[in-house]
């Protein structure tokens, strides 16, 4: 079954709930929240940025499901494009080797009503798993790949030629503890960060098997270094190729 919200309500009932969770000691922005022509004198000097990739999983509910031989019970199922159609997931791997906190983002339901419930009652992330994109297989064949899991457990099983299970923690509260011990972490940032930023997103891609047609839509210059063209072309990175959405943990 599949969701019955869309992707972008879920992104930002989540990112509003983590908000909420990490007041008043540690405050969470977009990596977008400056206007261009403000970027040099009010990027933060320090923090902890975080990408996440938010999806949608279905919720599979009978024995003609992939992956209920290994389940025997209803499980939620994500589903990554196959590599001939989309080689994001390789790509996301690239990127997680040069910024560790880059995840997957899903939640354990499916109904409406479990998402307003899980809404009203802050609990989002409690509900939702997270899976860090450096701890993930490359998709190194055309055939499916999907990542199943239970809500009542706290692992899962990479779904695929090498199907295997995943005993990592990636259940929310888990996730939310990890979250916050960053926050004490934060490392210097910067106009340096962002130009750093830009060139490891264009290199990840370059240094990934693409289609042909996608190199000839990326539409970057690395010498323009204007705070206007880099925020232009690291919007353009992290949602067209990566779809990212980039936060930065501060402490307030």
């Amino acid at each position: 079954m599949e969701a019955e919200f869309s992707e972008f309500a879920y992104s930002e009932a989540l990112v509003r709930e983590l908000q909420l969770a990490l007041r008043p000691e540690v405050a969470v922005g977009p990596l977008f929240g400056l206007m261009a022509t403000e970027m040099e004198e009010q990027v933060p000097d320090a923090g902890v940025p975080l990408f996440l990739r938010f999806h949608l999983a279905d919720c599979m509910l009978t024995p003609r499901a992939t992956g209920w031989p290994e389940q025997q019970a209803r499980f939620y199922r994500l589903e990554l494009p196959p590599r001939y159609r989309s080689q994001q997931h390789n790509v996301l791997r690239r990127f997680s080797e040069k910024e560790p906190e880059v995840y997957y983002a899903t939640p354990a339901f499916y109904r409406q009503r479990e998402f307003s419930a899980a809404f009203a009652s802050a609990q989002i992330i409690q509900e939702s798993r997270f899976f860090r994109l450096r701890e993930l297989p490359d998709l190194t064949d055309d055939g499916y790949h999907y990542i199943a899991y239970r809500r009542e457990e706290s692992g899962f099983r990479w779904l695929a030629r090498d199907s295997r299970p995943m005993d990592l923690p990636v259940k929310g509260e888990d996730w939310l503890r990890h979250v916050r011990s960053l926050a004490l972490k934060s490392r210097s940032l910067g106009w340096r960060f962002f130009l750093e930023l830009r060139q490891d997103l264009a290199s990840c891609l370059q240094q990934t098997e693409v289609q042909p047609p996608l190199f000839d839509e990326l539409a970057v210059d690395l010498k323009e270094v204007t705070p206007l063209t880099v925020l232009r072309d690291l919007r353009y990175l992290l949602l067209t190729h990566f779809g990212l959405q980039a936060l930065i943990l501060r402490s307030a």
